[in-house]
């Protein structure tokens, strides 16, 4: 019975709490998780998967408040019967740790209905392609058509450096374009370096290029190529 009085106890705590912080009704706040732990709880962004927010928060803190929520009505039950000095029933630490396992029970499963639902996807989307095909459905971004660009422009292999103004701590960018040009254009740190610029995504690209270097290509109004002169 404690342990149902607690559970009421921490839903209601956590809908008010909702609702003022918010303004999400509990049906809102329910239709919301809903939606995203059964459709977006499992989206691969690189090395890692990337979780739903909701209002800005994170998915997970939503579970992570009411487990606190339930086992702090745990923590007073259990000190008001202390202190009535009624031994007849003690809650003990195990019924917080069974709300706990249960909810990243729930997680888990989630994530598993979203990974077949993802995987179920991504077999429907490659299948009967082949790797060129491919690997336009992955990079369907600028970075991997310019690279298919300058395949098609440059001839022989190079040394070469990438000049360009993504940042390296939030895009992919830079490295797809130095991964798919190699071995076309090495982009290795040696002596002998800087004979092809491979310029992408640079405010006035021209301003960058040396009196001693000719431009080959010119992909867009960002981004182009050129190489040394002989």
């Amino acid at each position: 019975m404690e342990f149902i009085i607690c559970l009421f106890s921490a839903i209601s705590a956590y809908s008010l709490y909702l609702y003022i912080c918010l303004k999400l009704s509990p049906l809102e706040t329910l239709q919301k998780l809903l939606i995203n732990f059964t459709q977006n709880y499992y989206r691969p962004h690189y090395n890692y998967f990337s979780v739903p927010n909701i209002c800005s928060i994170n998915i997970h803190l939503f579970i992570y408040i009411f487990i606190l929520l339930f086992v702090l009505g745990l923590c007073l039950m259990q000190l008001s019967r202390v202190k009535s000095s009624d031994s007849q029933y003690k809650i003990t630490g195990s019924q917080g740790l069974a709300v706990a396992v249960i909810a990243f029970a729930f997680l888990l499963v989630f994530q598993t209905i979203c990974q077949i639902q993802y995987f179920t996807k991504t077999i429907n989307k490659f299948q009967n392609r082949n790797l060129e095909q491919k690997l336009n459905v992955i990079y369907n971004i600028d970075s991997f058509k310019f690279v298919q660009y300058c395949h098609k422009h440059l001839s022989g292999k190079y040394k070469g450096q990438l000049i360009t103004d993504s940042d390296y701590r939030k895009t992919i960018d830079p490295y797809l374009i130095m991964y798919y040009l190699y071995p076309v254009v090495d982009f290795r740190q040696e002596k002998d370096f800087k004979k092809c610029l491979v310029v992408f995504n640079k405010k006035d690209p021209l301003s960058v290029i040396p009196n001693s270097y000719d431009i080959i290509a010119v992909y867009n109004s960002k981004s182009l190529l050129a190489v040394q002169k002989e």
